[in-house]
């Protein structure tokens, strides 16, 4: 089986090996094709990772190293999702001179730190989920392994589009279009995989509707509607 960088010079009509465009070209355009399909497909990878705060912390970074792009916060169980800065007026009237506490909501402050509110009263754990970084293509790692097919012919295509883009820019498009498809058919499969997908779900019948509610219809038909 092929590795990816091969694809990509298939795609490119170079596996013979570079030609046109030099190996550090590939290596680059399918390191930022990774990036936004990871960015597109946000649900598709996740990690997590602890950060601990402070009391008086207010704005903190958290580890870009190992999270890409921050998605929630989860605490005793407790889901904290980011918020905005214009919108922490509509949690609290009052937000910039609240008493510190437990913090409730976390926005994105810069590429590296969230602001925490309220201020953390005391010390505590958070549990930070997002997307992690993918794999970097390189002189050494020629492939990206435990991804799905979908997401790999995205990340091909994306890769092909991004290096053609300047001597033939409507194959370049067409390559896009194509790998924004890939991406659009593995969001459907992953939503069609879960439990209550419409698909999944049959409607009532006439009869067990009539059971349902304060006023059961069905029990007239039964004679027991006393």
């Amino acid at each position: 089986m092929s590795n990816i960088l091969q694809d990509v010079q298939l795609q490119v009509d170079e596996t013979g090996g570079p030609v046109f465009w030099v190996i550090d070209q590939l290596y680059d355009a399918i390191n930022a094709a990774q990036l936004e399909v990871w960015m597109n497909l946000k649900d598709w990878q996740q990690t997590s990772t602890n950060i601990t705060l402070s009391s008086g912390n207010d704005i903190i970074a958290w580890p870009v190293t190992q999270i890409m792009i921050p998605q929630y916060i989860i605490y005793n169980g407790v889901k904290v999702f980011p918020t905005t800065q214009a919108q922490l007026q509509d949690w609290a009237n009052n937000w910039k001179s609240s008493n510190p506490t437990r913090p409730n909501w976390y926005l994105l402050w810069d590429a590296q730190h969230i602001r925490l509110y309220p201020k953390s009263d005391a010390t505590y754990t958070f549990q930070l989920f997002g997307v992690p970084w993918p794999t970097e293509v390189t002189d050494s790692v020629h492939d990206i392994t435990g991804i799905d097919v979908l997401v790999r012919r995205a990340i091909v295509l994306r890769a092909a589009a991004k290096l053609l883009e300047l001597t033939q820019p409507d194959l370049a498009d067409a390559k896009m279009m194509e790998a924004m498809e890939f991406e659009k058919r593995y969001a459907r499969q992953q939503r069609n995989s879960f439990g209550d997908n419409i698909a999944r779900l049959r409607p009532t019948t006439a009869w067990d509707q009539a059971n349902f509610g304060d006023i059961r219809v069905g029990r007239l038909f039964m004679g027991t509607s006393s």
